[in-house]
């Protein structure tokens, strides 16, 4: 009985189909009007009718939204990550002067100060290298002021080795001599004004790269 019935309408829909014009093809799967739109159920909204010959294939937005593709999840931006280094530089004035005598190399306690605030909390584990770089004011020959910045880099590298257990393979020193100067004074002949004036030019520059650590995604932090 069933078998008869679907034959019967099947037969139907066919001369139904061919009593059609082409627009009411237009949308395979589905009965179109004749300006090739979809006629749409009166009982369920957002669906149209479908036709004998309808498969999941023909599906549309427009008349079957939930047959369609799921939109696949879009991944979220990587948190930005942690600032890999820091720099410190010798020659401001904190707890005492922090900047280097004049034709001297020797840590002042301002320097100390520093150094120990930079260092403070970190670990050998924790840093990936450490470079010091030393600088003069503009007295004196380029040639002698390139020596007297290595000396003073290499202190600052000792006392960070000695201090705080870097070990010195992880210590980089070079000199920049009396490049990039901080402050510009006036004059050339040396006095004491002048001297002073250049005092923030007589510094080291430390710059300390951290070890990046990889962030674990909070997933795979669960082991088994």
């Amino acid at each position: 009985m069933y078998q008869t019935k679907t034959r019967i309408l099947s037969k139907l829909a066919l001369g139904i189909g061919l009593a059609l014009p082409m627009s009411a093809f237009a949308m395979p799967g589905y009965w179109t009007n004749s300006n090739g739109q979809a006629w749409n159920s009166a009982y369920a909204k957002g669906h149209c009718w479908r036709t004998p010959w309808w498969q999941k294939g023909d599906a549309n937005a427009q008349c079957d939204a939930y047959l369609m593709p799921k939109p696949k999840p879009v991944a979220m931006p990587a948190p930005a990550p942690k600032p890999s280094y820091k720099i410190v530089t010798l020659n401001t004035v904190a707890s005492g002067e922090a900047y280097f005598g004049f034709n001297k190399y020797d840590l002042t306690p301002g320097q100390i100060a520093k150094l120990s605030a930079a260092f403070k909390g970190l670990k050998n584990a924790d840093i990936k290298d450490v470079k010091v770089t030393g600088y003069t004011d503009r007295i004196g020959s380029l040639k002698y002021n390139m020596k007297l910045g290595l000396k003073r880099a290499e202190t600052v590298a000792k006392y960070i080795e000695t201090h705080y257990g870097i070990p010195a393979d992880k210590i980089m020193i070079k000199s920049m001599g009396p490049a990039d100067p901080v402050v510009n004074c006036p004059g050339t002949k040396v006095t004491p004004a002048l001297i002073k004036c250049l005092a923030p030019n007589r510094r080291t520059v430390v710059r300390i790269d951290m070890v990046v650590k990889k962030e674990v995604p909070a997933s795979m932090q669960n082991g088994g």
